[in-house]
C-alpha cells in the first residue's frame, strides 16, 4: 500500500508543480498587463475629465511638429502618395519642409486647421482621408490608434473652427463637363455680354481649364474621365478664390471660333447639382412595369442593413419581374457585407466566389506593431467579421508593389446562397455614376466578377476596400484626429480602382458629368432618364 502511495505521489508532483507554475506565469502576466495598461492609462491620459479639455492656441513649433508628424505618418501607413504618383497629382512628401514651414507661419487655430484640412483633401483624392467626428473614446481605441483621450474630446471645438472656413463660392452660370472640356449649356449674360451656349471655357484666371481643375486639388474632390485620362472638376467654380477676390476671370472660346475673356462673379456658399434625398428611405423600389423593378439605394451603411433586407425582400414579392435595376448612382458606400447579404445572397441559387488585390504598406504593421491586432480582436473588421464573407487571403508576387515594401494580397469572398431567396432569376443591372463610392464601388465591383449583373452607366469614384478599413489617427499636439486609408486596390487590369474607379460593362456615357439622374422618385422622372430607358430596351 505504502509503496504503491509512494508512486502515485511521484507521479503526481509534476504535474502540480506544472500547474503552480501555469498560474504564476499567469498572474505574472496579468500583473505585467495591468502595469503596461496602467502606463498607457497615463500617457494617453485616460484620467482625465471631458469637461477639462480646452483648445488652446499653438505655438509655431508646435504646428511645425504636428505636421511633420502627418506628413511623416502619410509616408509609413497611407498609400496616398502611390495614388498621387499613379494618377500625376501634387505629392507634398516631396516637399515636406514647404508644408511644416507653411504650418509654422499660420497665425491663429483656424488658419491651421484650414491647412490640414487642405492636406486632408488632397490625401482623399485618393481614398478615405476626413476629420474624425464621429469616434467615441473607448480604451481599445485610444491604444490601438495611440490616441490620447482630450484628443477625441477637443474634436467637437475644432469642428466649430472647420465650420466657420469660408470654402466655397458658386458662379451662377451652367458650366458642364462635356467630352473633356467645359461647355455652357445656355446662353449666360456675363460682364455686359451674352456668352453664347456651346462656349467652352478655355483660361481661368490665366490658367488652363485643366490646370485650374488641378489647382483645386487641395480643396475638392477630383473625379477621373477614363475617356481622356486626365482629372476634372465640378462646378468648375465651387471654390472660394479668396477674401479680395470678387469672382474669376475667364476666357471662353465661342462656338464661331472667337476668344472673349469676361469676369465672372462669385456668390457666397456650395450649390448642390443633385437633388437632396437625406429625407427619404435609404432603399426604395418601384415597378416600373410588369416586367422591370426599379431599385434605388443611396448607401449601403450599417445602420439600414435591416430596413433595407426588409425593403427589398417586400419589393421582390411584388410581383414577377424580368429584369431588376439596382441605382447606386450618387451612392455614399457603407459595409461591404451588407450587400453580400441583403443583395447577393438573395439573388443567386449556387455558391459564387468573387477576388480583389490589394496592397498596404509593410511599414503600415510596423507603425502599429502588436496593436493592429488588438484592432483585429475588438473591432469591426471586413478580414475577421464571420459576416464579411472571406473565404481565403493570399500573399502574391505583384511588381513593383511586392518589390517596393507593399504586402499585396489577393481576397476571395464566397457567398452562399440565402435561406430564403428572392423570386427572381432575370437579369439584373447595376447602374453607376462618378458619384458612387466606396462600398458602391466594390458593389459594382463584386455583381460584374461574379456576373450577377450588368454594370451599365460611368466608371465609379472608387476607394473600393477589400482588405483593410480606414483607421483613426490623430496629431500629438492639436489632437487632430482624422481617418486615413491604408489600402490601394487594383482593378483587374492593373490600374489603381482608388482614382479610376470600376469601368462599367457598357459605358452610357464616355465623357459627361453630371450623368443623368431621375429628377425624382416618381415612375415619370424614373422613365424619362435615359439609362433607365437603355436597360429597358436592353
Amino acid at each position: 500500500m505504502s509503496h504503491n502511495a509512494s508512486k502515485t505521489s511521484i507521479k503526481a508532483l509534476p504535474v502540480k508543480s506544472m500547474l503552480k507554475m501555469a498560474l504564476f506565469g499567469l498572474a505574472a502576466m496579468v500583473i505585467l498587463c495591468g502595469l503596461y495598461l496602467g502606463v498607457q492609462s497615463i500617457r494617453l491620459k485616460w484620467w482625465i475629465a471631458p469637461e477639462t479639455v480646452q483648445l488652446t492656441e499653438l505655438t509655431g513649433d508646435q504646428k511645425a511638429t504636428d505636421m511633420r508628424y502627418l506628413l511623416d505618418l502619410t509616408d509609413r501607413v497611407s498609400q496616398a502618395d502611390a495614388v498621387w504618383e499613379a494618377a500625376g497629382l501634387d505629392n507634398p512628401l516631396a516637399e515636406p519642409e514647404v508644408w511644416i514651414e507653411r504650418a509654422r507661419q499660420t497665425a491663429s487655430n483656424t488658419e491651421f486647421v484650414d491647412l490640414i484640412l487642405q492636406y486632408l483633401v488632397h490625401v482623399g483624392q485618393g481614398g478615405h482621408a476626413f476629420f474624425a467626428y464621429d469616434i467615441n473614446f473607448n480604451p481599445f481605441t485610444s491604444l490601438v490608434g495611440d490616441i490620447p483621450k482630450d484628443a477625441f474630446y477637443s474634436m467637437p471645438q475644432w469642428g466649430a473652427l472647420v465650420g466657420r472656413l469660408s470654402w466655397y463660392a458658386h458662379a451662377n452660370l451652367d458650366a458642364m463637363y462635356r467630352n473633356g472640356h467645359y461647355i455652357l449649356a445656355r446662353d449666360t449674360l456675363l460682364d455686359g455680354e451674352v456668352i453664347p451656349t456651346g462656349s467652352v471655357v478655355v483660361e481661368v484666371d490665366g490658367l488652363s481649364a485643366d490646370a485650374f481643375a488641378l489647382q483645386q486639388q487641395y480643396r475638392a474632390h477630383l473625379r477621373y474621365d477614363p475617356t481622356h485620362d486626365k482629372f476634372f472638376i465640378f462646378p468648375l467654380f465651387s471654390i472660394d478664390p479668396g477674401p479680395d477676390r470678387s469672382g474669376w476671370e475667364v476666357r471662353f472660346e465661342l462656338p464661331d471660333g472667337a476668344l472673349q475673356t469676361v469676369f465672372v462673379p462669385k456668390a457666397p456658399g456650395y450649390v448642390n447639382y443633385r437633388p437632396d434625398e437625406s429625407r427619404f428611405a435609404n432603399t426604395r423600389c418601384m415597378a416600373l412595369n410588369d416586367d422591370v423593378l426599379y431599385v434605388r439605394m443611396l448607401s449601403f451603411a450599417k445602420v439600414h442593413v435591416d430596413e433595407d433586407a426588409e425593403t427589398l425582400r417586400d419589393c421582390f414579392a411584388s410581383g414577377a419581374y424580368r429584369k431588376v435595376i439596382f441605382d447606386v448612382r450618387g451612392n455614399g458606400g457603407g459595409e461591404v457585407w451588407s450587400y453580400m447579404n441583403t443583395i447577393m445572397a438573395p439573388l443567386i441559387r449556387q455558391p459564387v466566389t468573387f477576388e480583389m488585390t490589394s496592397a498596404v504598406k509593410n511599414s503600415f504593421y510596423q507603425w502599429y506593431g502588436w496593436r493592429f491586432w488588438l484592432f483585429r480582436a475588438t473591432h469591426d473588421n471586413e478580414l475577421i467579421d464571420p459576416v464579411a464573407h472571406v473565404e481565403r487571403i493570399e500573399r502574391l508576387s505583384y511588381p513593383p508593389y511586392s518589390e517596393q515594401g507593399w504586402r499585396v494580397v489577393r481576397v476571395t469572398r464566397r457567398v452562399e446562397p440565402a435561406a430564403a431567396p428572392y423570386n427572381f432569376e432575370g437579369q439584373a443591372y447595376v447602374l453607376t455614376d462618378n458619384d458612387a463610392l466606396s462600398a458602391a464601388d466594390s458593389f459594382a465591383a463584386a455583381m460584374q466578377r461574379t456576373g450577377l449583373a450588368k454594370v451599365a452607366g460611368a466608371n465609379t469614384v472608387g476607394w473600393g476596400q477589400g482588405y483593410q478599413i480606414k483607421m483613426p489617427y490623430s496629431l500629438p499636439n492639436s489632437g487632430l484626429l482624422f481617418y486615413m486609408d491604408a489600402e490601394l486596390t487594383f482593378n483587374p487590369g492593373g490600374a489603381l480602382n482608388n482614382y479610376a474607379g470600376v469601368m462599367p460593362d457598357v459605358l452610357l456615357n464616355e465623357s459627361t458629368y453630371p450623368t443623368p439622374y431621375p429628377a425624382g422618385f416618381n415612375r415619370a422622372a424614373i422613365l424619362a432618364d435615359p439609362w433607365v430607358q437603355w436597360v429597358l430596351a436592353e
